[in-house]
């Protein structure tokens, strides 16, 4: 077990409260403005998020040689870019869908990326993008945006990978695993909007190939990438786990195809579908447990 020295415990005590106090004043604001939000004036609204937007920037220019505070600044300039773009909308009922606001957040918010050097703006984005693509697919596309999901699910996981495979001074160790997992978590979540989507609609398919591909080549391709990636090229057990996690959710999917798990389906149906099911989890718990295990070094080998 490692000791930490007082000064360590004086730094985390520091940014621990230093990120409480940023949270109070913020919610102070928040309640605030929020209290006495009918009684004022458009302009005032719109003039009141653009200060607290232009101080934010000047905490950010001023300390940005201090990287919590930089970091604080750079947060703050998000969410209040997203605030000032949705005041907007509210006071002059611009008649937008829900994704154009958060498309225009992402845009405004893009430059903030290469700035940051801690990955908790990167995060930001990238989920926000996701939200952006998945409002427009139910609010254009409707249920039925399959090659918008694939394609986004594939640009996600090659995201997750660059940021953990690339060198870089940019971000620490840990920020890149982060950001690898968020990328993965993001990728396996389309990938799975798609499958249930086909699950729920395959009936109205067009065509038995274009319901293959999505259901049965893609799911084995992108699974059998990220894991030969993250299991022999850059081994991490965080992304292995919800790797096989969300293959779970797969093979509940498959599985009810193939046991044809309907409303009035037999009780073989039914007994079969839990067994396969309770089958992939066992394996997968017992997979993971024997990637844990050390590896041992033999006698006369460092």
């Amino acid at each position: 077990m490692v000791k930490r020295s007082v000064e360590d415990w004086v730094r985390f005590f520091e940014s621990t409260l230093l990120l409480i106090g940023t949270a109070l004043f913020l919610s102070g604001i928040f309640f605030l403005v929020a209290f006495n939000w009918s009684f004022l004036d458009r302009f005032v609204k719109l003039g009141l998020v653009g200060f607290l937007i232009l101080l934010s920037y000047a905490v950010t220019i001023i300390f940005r040689k201090k990287p919590i505070y930089f970091e604080i600044g750079l947060t703050l300039i998000f969410f209040l870019t997203g605030t000032e773009i949705l005041v907007f909308g509210q006071i002059y009922q611009t008649g937008a869908d829900v994704y154009d606001l958060f498309l225009g957040w992402a845009a405004l918010t893009l430059l903030l990326i290469p700035v940051s050097r801690s990955g908790v703006v990167t995060g930001l984005w990238m989920v926000l993008s996701a939200t952006t693509v998945f409002l427009y697919s139910k609010q254009v596309e409707g249920n039925g945006s399959f090659i918008l999901f694939s394609i986004t699910s594939l640009i996600f996981g090659g995201t997750g990978i660059v940021f953990d495979w690339f060198k870089t001074d940019r971000f620490s160790t840990k920020t890149k695993s982060f950001l690898s997992v968020l990328g993965l978590l993001l990728s396996l979540g389309f990938l799975n909007l798609v499958n249930v989507n086909l699950f729920r609609n395959h009936k109205e398919i067009d065509s038995g190939h274009s319901y293959l591909f999505y259901q049965i080549l893609l799911p084995l391709v992108f699974y059998g990438v990220f894991y030969s990636y993250y299991r022999w090229f850059r081994f991490r057990l965080m992304n292995l786990s919800f790797i096989l996690l969300f293959g779970l959710s797969q093979v509940i999917l498959k599985s009810a195809d193939i046991f044809q798990i309907w409303a009035y389906s037999s009780g073989v149906s039914f007994l079969q579908f839990g067994l396969f099911i309770t089958g992939y989890t066992i394996w997968a718990v017992s997979h993971l447990q024997n990637l844990r295990k050390p590896i041992p070094i033999e006698e006369g080998k460092p």
